[in-house]
């Protein structure tokens, strides 16, 4: 990117900008460190503190209208120039508003699944984990929701579950094997008809919002006993590290990314309707990526 500096320069003298603004878009540009113009490099960019701001978002909007003007001078292929196209860029007025979860570590998610009660927590912990499920999707979740007829004919491979995502849009999520198998063992055991939900049974006491809350401290107390709660000077559990169901659909996501899954697809499994909101997940992939500059400067 940066032998294109003096071209993207001229070109925005060229559109009358003021100094100040060109100075500073210029500023932007020497911090873009990416080779290419993707979703997940914009994504990285703008998810540096410093670069949360509506100016760093008003470079990329204009570095990208740069890029698709100029592709035959800059030598971008029609290829290349159909995925700047497809990046979608945040708004370029007000604030940027993204709280960055913080994952729960990896190595923490077994040790946390051993801190809770029985085997109707564990499948709602693991459900919520893998399959990346909002507390109201999980609770809504029937039998007949699985699709267990195709998944028999090969159980080595995930299966699916329709679930009621925001707004009571349905969703597909994917369900691994093993967690398929997991479901279908409950819910023989329970002997749970297939139009009614897993959860939250007709004979079950209480309404659907409070056996949610009864999950989220359920949880919430199995967070505690794994030592992934942090508490503060005054014995005060620090809000960020507690332990909720949504928190386990951030780190699902997290955790994805860390292993190099497409931003596209993250966004799928979670079912946004916008790669924005799949975006914030991409966080924990800088590691990597400062290993990657460090691998470079040391040639």
């Amino acid at each position: 990117m940066k032998e294109y500096r003096d071209r993207f320069e001229e070109w925005l003298s060229n559109k009358g900008l003021s100094s100040r603004t060109l100075e500073n878009y210029l500023y932007y540009f020497d911090g873009f460190i990416y080779d290419v113009f993707n979703q997940e490099k914009v994504a990285l960019f703008l998810s540096e503190k410093k670069n949360s701001n509506i100016v760093a978002r008003s470079f990329v909007k204009n570095f990208r209208e740069f890029l698709i003007k100029n592709y035959v001078e800059l030598g971008i292929s029609e290829d290349y120039k159909l995925h700047i196209i497809a990046v979608e860029l945040p708004r370029i007025t007000g604030r940027a508003k993204v709280k960055v979860p913080i994952p729960i570590p990896f190595h923490m998610i077994d040790i946390l699944e051993s801190k809770l009660g029985d085997a109707k927590q564990k499948l709602q912990f693991r459900i919520t984990y893998h399959c990346g499920l909002r507390s109201q999707e999980l609770m809504r979740i029937r039998p007949i929701d699985f699709n267990w007829d195709e998944w028999k004919l090969d159980t080595t491979q995930a299966g699916t579950c329709m679930v009621a995502g925001k707004g009571n849009k349905p969703r597909l999520a994917i369900v691994p094997s093993f967690l398929m198998k997991m479901s279908a063992k409950y819910i023989r055991r329970n002997n749970i008809p297939i139009d009614e939900k897993i959860f939250f049974s007709k004979n079950t006491s209480g309404s659907l919002a409070s056996r949610s809350r009864l999950w989220r401290r359920n949880l919430s107390d199995a967070g505690y006993l794994a030592g992934i709660v942090k508490k503060d000077g005054s014995g005060k559990a620090i809000e960020e590290t507690r332990v909720h169901p949504h928190r386990l659909r951030h780190s699902f996501a997290s955790h994805c990314a860390d292993k190099g899954m497409p931003l596209n697809k993250i966004r799928d499994l979670l079912g946004h309707s916008s790669i924005q909101s799949t975006q914030i997940y991409l966080h924990t992939s800088k590691q990597e990526l400062k290993k990657d500059v460090e691998d470079m400067n040391s040639l």
